[in-house]
C-alpha cells in the first residue's frame, strides 16, 4: 500500500510539473497578473486536514481520498471526513 501511495504522488507532481508551463503561458492572462492576485486556499490540521499524508487518490465522483498516519480521509473540497469502516 506504502509503494502504491508513492506512486500515486509521484504521478500527481509529473502532472503537475507538466501543467506549469501552460499554466504560466495562458493560466496568467499572458503575464500581466503576479502570483499575488490569484486566489489560493491552504487547509491546515485546525481545518480537519490530516497531517502525515502518504497517499492521496481521487475517484469519479469528485472526492479526493487521504490516507495518513492518523487513518483514511475523504475530502469534498470544504471539509475532511474521517472515514470509520462498517463494523
Amino acid at each position: 500500500m506504502r509503494a502504491t501511495g508513492f506512486r500515486v504522488l509521484r504521478a500527481l507532481g509529473i502532472c503537475l510539473v507538466g501543467l506549469l508551463p501552460g499554466a504560466a503561458a495562458s493560466g496568467l492572462g499572458g503575464g500581466d497578473r503576479t502570483l499575488t492576485e490569484l486566489h489560493h486556499t491552504a487547509w491546515l490540521a485546525k481545518d480537519g486536514a490530516p497531517s502525515q499524508v502518504n497517499a492521496l487518490a481521487q475517484t469519479t465522483d469528485g472526492f479526493l481520498w487521504i490516507g495518513s498516519s492518523r487513518g483514511l480521509f475523504r475530502f469534498d473540497g470544504v471539509q475532511f471526513e474521517q472515514f470509520v469502516p462498517p463494523s
